[in-house]
């Protein structure tokens, strides 16, 4: 009883105490592959959008599919939305700061080409970050899924999905951990937060590691 009080008053503030007892196992952002980041931000300002689309290469704008202007850029690779509201948005970033930075390139072009100096870019937010993580090894899933220090933060349903799920609600991380060993990790703010969520795992979920998969 002692000891599901603690995990309980634990996983009230994270979902596990401490760091990876081996400081070499600590996972940081250049450890990890960052596929795809979804942001926002605020421009302060209302647009005429079919204006817009008239100052920007690789901009469409469709009102019966989408009420917005949507800008491509190569560098970074990134999809801009820009709403009427003057709400902007980044899909299909590599990180956080290409994301930042296509946002500012585009607040600058709306500026200097479209003279819509009141354009003041603000409130940059990351909603959901994508990356992924090798652990190196192949994973046993059925022991990982059982792991007492997951018992209530887990799930396992194999015939619909061919990973242990875990999350952290404090952090609002999911980790997937997939038998190859391939960890998929999805949850706001920056890369950093997603490494901390790990690294909070980390220790618990490399005692399930295998030679094989059979």
């Amino acid at each position: 009883m002692a000891a599901m009080a603690t995990v309980e008053a634990l996983l009230s503030n994270s979902l596990l105490t401490g760091s990876p007892t081996d400081s070499s196992l600590a996972v940081t952002s250049e450890d990890i592959f960052c596929q795809n980041v979804l942001a926002h931000a605020n421009l302060n300002t209302t647009f005429d959008l079919s204006q817009i689309v008239k100052g920007f290469r690789n901009a469409e704008y469709d009102p019966s599919k989408f009420p917005c202007v949507r800008i491509r850029y190569w560098r970074p690779q990134c999809t801009i939305a820009v709403f009427r509201s003057g709400k902007i948005q980044a899909t299909g970033a590599a990180s956080p700061e290409d994301a930042r930075l296509a946002m500012h390139r585009t607040a600058a072009r709306l500026k200097a080409r479209l003279s819509c100096e009141r354009v003041k870019f603000s409130d940059f937010t990351c909603d959901n970050i994508l990356a992924t993580y090798d652990l190196g090894s192949t994973m046993n899933l059925l022991g990982l899924s059982r792991a007492p220090a997951f018992a209530k933060v887990v799930a396992y349903e194999p015939s619909r999905y061919p990973a242990v799920v875990l999350r952290d609600p404090g952090r609002g991380v999911t980790v997937d951990v997939f038998s190859t060993g391939r960890v998929s990790m999805k949850g706001k703010g920056s890369i950093e937060n997603l490494c901390d969520a790990l690294n909070d795992m980390l220790p618990h979920i490399l005692e399930y590691r295998c030679e094989s998969l059979i």
